[in-house]
């Protein structure tokens, strides 16, 4: 499985302050086309943010990272690429469009491989389009959450001037099976 929708998640929906957890340590950039770029910032106030959680979940299986996220930029796309460092996220979706999609894609065949993508802080295994068949795709919504398979080839298309911001919980080690059980349990 690429994806999964948490339909019963743990965020509190009312809650408006959250660029309250965004530091200005930026630790991660990847650029995309069109000036389209992935922004990974430091959570500040983590503690703030987990007591806002924990009424209603426990993680079994503490998150290695957590971050503020946005994607900034219009009319084009992180490329089809597998995170580097990082085997599952959960994104939950503080701002989005009714526009931008994740996409996950199939390799043509089996000998299709990547070529390693370092222009800024982040490294990422980038494919080539012509190389690849989408197969799943989805649209998240404001205070939607989804878990993500990012060993699975995937990219972000950007068609809106609306920024996409999340809250991205993940393991490094943990498989999208273990992470999606837990979630569930």
């Amino acid at each position: 499985m690429n994806f999964c929708q948490i339909h019963n998640h743990f965020m509190p929906v009312e809650y408006k302050d959250w660029f309250n957890f965004k530091s200005e340590h930026q630790t991660a950039l990847y650029k995309g086309t069109n000036g389209v770029k992935l922004n990974y910032f430091q959570i500040q106030n983590q503690l703030d943010l987990e007591k806002l959680y924990k009424n209603n979940f426990q993680f079994k299986i503490t998150p290695d990272i957590i971050r503020f996220v946005t994607i900034t930029g219009e009319g084009g796309e992180i490329l089809p690429h597998v995170d580097h460092g990082i085997k599952v996220a959960l994104n939950f979706y503080i701002q989005t469009s009714n526009l931008d999609n994740t996409i996950f894609y199939d390799k043509n065949s089996e000998d299709v491989s990547s070529f390693k993508y370092n222009e800024t802080k982040l490294e990422s295994n980038v494919y080539n389009k012509l190389d690849l068949t989408p197969k799943q795709t989805f649209t998240s919504k404001d205070n939607s959450m989804f878990l993500l398979n990012v060993t699975k080839i995937h990219s972000v298309k950007k068609e809106s001037k609306l920024p996409r911001i999340f809250i991205a919980f993940m393991w490094k080690n943990n498989t999208f099976d273990e992470i999606l059980n837990m979630l569930m349990n």
